[in-house]
């Protein structure tokens, strides 16, 4: 198990055979929720267990939403960092450009694409970015120094506002 993230847990009655399945959330009435686990930092990675300890995977989390975890990843050592997005958003590339012709779609679906909280859509050369979630707003500015040499594409985010950071245009 990663030393550095912190462990929470599905409350005993919580059915986590579900999230086995795939379903990419956990509610913040399906977890153990003392102080510890409220005090966790929006936007950190935490490794989720059932209750009798089984990992379940490595979940992004927010204690102030209802949507408590998204699940990010099966690796618990994995590093989400630009490479790792890199290596997302090279998938599902190569699934859009296999379904369509142009380039004007939806490049990142969220849980779909295993980016929770995260939508893209591409017209052509311009990437409209919509972070949902705490953790996809925190590494922005990460992700999106690969956007602009991946794609060499001119971005615009919405709902990204930050004192000081101008237009929220990527360089």
């Amino acid at each position: 198990m990663h030393s550095d993230h912190p462990v929470i847990r599905l409350k005993p009655k919580t059915n986590a055979q579900r999230l086995r399945q795939g379903f990419p959330w956990v509610y913040d009435n399906e977890l153990v929720t003392d102080r510890r686990t409220k005090a966790i930092k929006p936007g950190s990675l935490a490794i989720l267990q059932d209750h009798r300890h089984n990992t379940l995977g490595l979940f992004a989390v927010n204690p102030k939403s209802k949507i408590f975890a998204r699940k990010i990843s099966d690796d618990l050592n994995c590093t989400v960092d630009q490479a790792w997005f890199a290596q997302k958003i090279a998938k599902a590339l190569s699934l859009r450009e296999a379904l369509y012709g142009k380039p004007y779609y939806r490049l990142i679906h969220a849980e779909a694409d295993h980016l929770p909280g995260l939508i893209i859509d591409r017209f052509a050369d311009l990437l409209v970015i919509q972070p949902n979630a705490v953790w996809v707003d925190q590494r922005l500015v990460v992700f999106g120094g690969g956007f602009v040499r991946y794609f060499e594409a001119q971005i615009h985010c919405g709902e990204w506002r930050r004192p000081g950071a101008g237009s929220g245009r990527f360089r």
